[in-house]
């Protein structure tokens, strides 16, 4: 979720499949009174207090108006019309190549257990890489959108996906956050990388063997990411 620490002043702005979810609960805490007591659940409802927000999960009971991937221009709008100053607090996400990111979105939708009004997600990835990326709309200006004010770049900080654990302690030695441990970040939706019938994680393929096996697949993401790519300095 979108999470705001207004004790250690932050904002978290959640992408998708950049190990978000794994970043999202690590600095969850934070935006408690007591850190160290918190338990990150993943919640789904809203939660906003003089500690920090958690932004809510569209179909539940209380999702409120920061969701979880808002992009910053609306929970900067949210602070700003709340009483607070978003100039005061420290902006960060995760960056990812984009040519990972997209396997990665692939295989997410073909080994998610989907609920039956989800399941076109697995079906149209179950046709192979390159037919689901010719029929997949890569949401490529989307990211840009989530780190935008007023059409630039308003983020402090990327943490790097290829690089997360150092990204992350910047990010608190920023932050002033010390009382941390990263032996426990793990990646939340590890499931899907393990084998449906035996349950064992499958071995990680190179990102570029599913490029080799559809070239079509690496010219579309190539001409929808031209701006992260550039921007990030990400290669093929």
């Amino acid at each position: 979720m979108t999470l705001i620490s207004h004790t250690h002043k932050f904002i978290y702005i959640k992408n998708v499949k950049v190990a978000s979810t794994s970043v999202e609960m690590f600095f969850e805490p934070y935006t408690y009174k007591n850190p160290l007591e918190h338990v990150p659940e993943h919640r789904c409802s809203f939660k906003s207090d003089q500690y920090g927000v958690v932004g809510g999960r569209p179909g539940h009971l209380n999702p409120g108006p920061i969701l979880p991937h808002d992009g910053l221009g609306k929970v900067v709008r949210y602070l700003d019309n709340n009483g607070y100053n978003h100039k005061n607090y420290f902006k960060f996400c995760v960056a990812r190549n984009p040519f990972d990111r997209v396997v990665s979105q692939y295989l997410f939708d073909l080994r998610t257990p989907w609920p039956p009004e989800h399941m076109y997600r697995r079906h149209r990835a179950e046709f192979g890489f390159g037919r689901y990326i010719d029929q997949y709309h890569i949401p490529a200006a989307d990211y840009r959108r989530r780190i935008v004010i007023n059409n630039k770049i308003g983020m402090d900080y990327f943490i790097r996906f290829e690089d997360l654990h150092a990204g992350i302690t910047e990010v608190c030695e920023k932050l002033n956050i010390t009382d941390y441990d990263l032996t426990n970040l793990g990646f939340a939706h590890g499931e899907y990388r393990r084998d449906a019938a035996t349950k064992e994680i499958m071995p990680r393929r190179h990102y570029r063997e599913f490029y080799e096996e559809a070239p079509e697949a690496k010219a579309k993401v190539e001409r929808l990411c031209k701006w992260e790519l550039e921007y990030f300095g990400y290669e093929y």
